[in-house]
């Protein structure tokens, strides 16, 4: 007797967090992909790099996403080499936006744009399968964000300090890990302004992973 197994696409089900800082940006996400229920690695870094000043967080199917940022990417070194100067985020964001919508009948995901220029300082576009491309001083996402609204609500002021954002978003990835079953492994952040993108890893047996 043959059998067929299917084999489930690797999907992130993720928390994504971005928070607009008077500095530039900080993010976060989890670490978790899973095949099912199956946990396929503790240790996926959901953020792409695009520029020295721009990121992508991704969630959904893990191959669709990163392929997406990969065509990003090099559509924005393109253009900074054409130009010869770094690209806005505006633009990332909007070259984003037609490739998702182009391809909304083929893919799934959830993608923030995020990052840092000389025009309009730090910027967060929630980009959207629809066409749409929404700025937001704080986005969230995946399925750990449900779990975050009202934490974020109260917790968020506008014109923080990278600190303080860091320290938000750590504790907030943190917390969507306890609740939400798909969200785990690590926290991963990227702090974005004038100098350029810091990332950090927590790892969650070191003693600055929080203790929510």
């Amino acid at each position: 007797m043959d059998f067929e197994y299917k084999k489930e696409e690797e999907t992130m089900g993720t928390t994504l967090i971005a928070v607009e800082t008077k500095e530039g940006i900080v993010v976060g996400t989890d670490s978790r992909t899973s095949q099912g229920s199956y946990i396929s690695s503790r240790a996926t870094n959901k953020i792409s790099p695009i520029s020295d000043h721009i990121v992508g967080l991704r969630a959904g199917i893990a191959s669709q996403s990163q392929a997406i940022f990969d065509i990003v990417k090099y559509y924005a070194e393109a253009h900074s080499m054409l130009d010869e100067e770094p690209i806005l985020v505006y633009n990332v964001a909007q070259y984003t936006r037609k490739f998702a919508y182009n391809y909304r009948d083929q893919m799934t995901f959830s993608i923030i744009v995020a990052g840092y220029d000389e025009e309009k300082h730090g910027q967060i576009y929630a980009v959207t399968i629809g066409g749409y491309s929404i700025r937001q001083k704080i986005y969230i996402a995946g399925s750990g964000s449900t779990f975050l609204y009202g934490y974020m609500d109260k917790n968020f002021k506008e014109g923080m300090t990278n600190e303080e954002a860091v320290k938000l978003v750590t504790n907030a990835v943190c917390l969507a890990k306890r609740r939400d079953a798909m969200s785990g492994g690590c926290i991963n952040l990227a702090i974005i302004d004038k100098n350029g993108t810091t990332e950090k890893t927590i790892r969650p047996d070191k003693p600055d992973h929080p203790k929510i």
